[in-house]
């Protein structure tokens, strides 16, 4: 992972900038990719490793959930806190297993990673993804794709 801490005419510190983050996912069961952008995406870099947040609305509770990527050259760790609370991270050739709370509800998540990628650079970063799935009973495969821009 190539890392810089940035600088330039940004109206935060050279350390924390506001960023647009793009995701395209794509699933065996989706016929099209689901592709979201986000603005507003704090991205900061604090010990080596790349921290991208924004607040999201959930549409079937009242309330948001504040979501954190942290991005390491070896893994990238999906943090949400809120209506939804769940911690879970995905690095090449590992299983890793995570419980996401939704209010009194939980449900296990498993994954296995099998490609990861991650490169940053002064203005911005890409990130790919690739894992097997399993949550409530159901399996996919995900192969994801997040692209930030300062």
């Amino acid at each position: 992972m190539h890392t810089n801490s940035g600088s330039g005419n940004q109206p935060m510190s050279p350390d924390k900038r506001t960023c647009v983050l793009t995701w395209v996912r794509r699933t065996d069961a989706l016929q099209q990719p689901e592709t979201e952008q986000i603005s507003d995406v704090v991205w900061q870099q604090k010990a080596g490793a790349h921290y991208l947040s924004y607040e999201e609305p959930v549409s079937d509770a009242a309330g948001t959930v504040r979501t954190t990527l942290r991005l390491d050259a070896d893994a990238i760790t999906w943090i949400r806190h809120g209506v939804i609370n769940w911690t879970h991270t995905f690095r090449a050739g590992e299983h890793h297993t995570s419980h996401m709370a939704m209010g009194p509800q939980s449900v296990s998540i498993s994954t296995t990673t099998t490609r990861l990628h991650v490169d940053v650079g002064p203005n911005g970063g890409h990130a790919t993804l690739a894992y097997a799935m399993q949550m409530a009973g159901e399996e996919s495969d995900v192969a994801l794709e997040l692209t930030f821009e300062a």
